[in-house]
């Protein structure tokens, strides 16, 4: 079976969603001058990152799956778009974590480009709003949470093993936890050098793109 697909599928589309929201969070955040802001959005991406991955997911079976049916609560189907059932719950719990750490990041990112003389001197060339936020404060800023995302890639390959197994989905994650239930020490290692090579993968592309995203980093 070819478990992969599904695997990378609610990975990716985690990130897109994750990037979507953390954006505009992020930079209201990090443009706002009310320290209760800051400490509010400090707080509660805290709780998020500190929190079980697993945790999280039972709690989300509990709301939407137990109590409202709006998911089944696990079982995969392969038909689009009778899948999307399936999936929109481990990709809520996937994008809802990622969200606390990008978001994170990115806004302390910006928080310090705000600071840097390039974007004094982009004020006083009278650069227009859309560009100055777009190429003096975001673009730089996306290069540290680029460089994160692209190891966290890495990570939640791993962590797939969980929320696989809570929500029985078919992916690369469940595969390594029937290999090594079945004693499948071949498999288990193929899938192991899978995600260490895909990590060591991701990292070096993480790189390039911070380094395109910001000449000052250096490779």
């Amino acid at each position: 079976r070819n478990t992969l697909p599904l695997t990378l599928t609610y990975i990716f589309l985690s990130v897109f969603f994750a990037f979507l929201i953390s954006i505009p969070i992020s930079t209201l955040v990090g443009w706002s001058n009310k320290a209760s802001v800051v400490y509010l959005f400090r707080g509660i991406t805290s709780v998020i990152i500190a929190t079980p991955n697993f945790f999280i997911a039972m709690i989300g079976i509990l709301l939407f799956s137990v109590r409202r049916e709006w998911a089944p609560v696990f079982g995969y189907v392969n038909d689009f778009p009778e899948n999307l059932k399936y999936l929109w719950l481990p990709v809520s719990i996937n994008t809802l974590i990622l969200v606390a750490i990008i978001s994170r990041v990115l806004q302390s990112s910006i928080v310090d480009t705000k600071g840097e003389e390039f974007v004094e001197t982009g004020i006083i060339r009278g650069v227009s709003r859309p560009r100055f936020f777009l190429f003096y404060i975001l673009k730089p800023s996306m290069a540290p949470t680029v460089v994160l995302l692209s190891y966290m890639m890495g990570i939640m390959l791993g962590a797939t093993v969980i929320l696989e197994t809570i929500f029985s989905l078919p992916g690369i994650g469940r595969e390594l936890v029937g290999a090594v239930l079945a004693s499948d020490y071949p498999m288990v290692q193929g899938i192991l050098l899978f995600f260490g090579v895909i990590t060591v993968f991701l990292s070096f592309i993480g790189d390039l793109c911070a380094y395109a995203l910001d000449r000052r980093v250096k490779l």
